[in-house]
């Protein structure tokens, strides 16, 4: 992913916008294609099935319903992603083919972002074993397992 993109990705986490009108065109398409799914024998059987085998309340055995699709709002899905993507419940992760420029262009932008850089250090601390923790970029040498 080209270093250009960090940006991005951190204001898309920041400040998500959930659009009104593409959670509508969320809504209506997947009526349309519960609707259209509801049509065939095979699914009515494998939704009976699972709801039998592990009833309705399990993920399993759980059927998603036009009133389920209908009751999806912007609140609500601003609450979830609070509760399950909030800054205290993510973590980026860079792989593959890391330059020394793609570290430092990572690292200055962690430098404008201070509160960014000092969780990245502290999962580092709890999470990571030291011979395999972020060095420097001056310096690169990630082990990996």
């Amino acid at each position: 992913m080209p270093i250009t993109l960090v940006p991005l990705l951190h204001e898309m986490y920041e400040r998500p916008v959930f659009a009104e009108d593409e959670i509508e065109k969320f809504k209506k398409l997947n009526i349309q294609k519960l609707k259209e799914e509801l049509t065939k024998n095979e699914v009515i059987t494998y939704r009976l099935i699972t709801e039998e085998i592990f009833g309705k309340s399990h993920a399993y055995g759980y059927n998603s319903t036009e009133s389920d699709y209908n009751a999806i709002n912007q609140s609500i899905i601003k609450e979830h992603f609070e509760n399950y993507y909030g800054s205290d419940n993510r973590f980026v992760f860079i792989s593959g083919k890391i330059t020394d420029t793609m570290l430092k262009q990572l690292e200055a932008f962690l430098d404008q972002k201070p509160s960014l850089l000092k969780r990245m250090i502290m999962f580092q601390q709890k999470i990571i074993p030291k011979e395999n923790r972020y060095k420097s970029p001056h310096k690169t040498s990630i082990k990996v397992q």
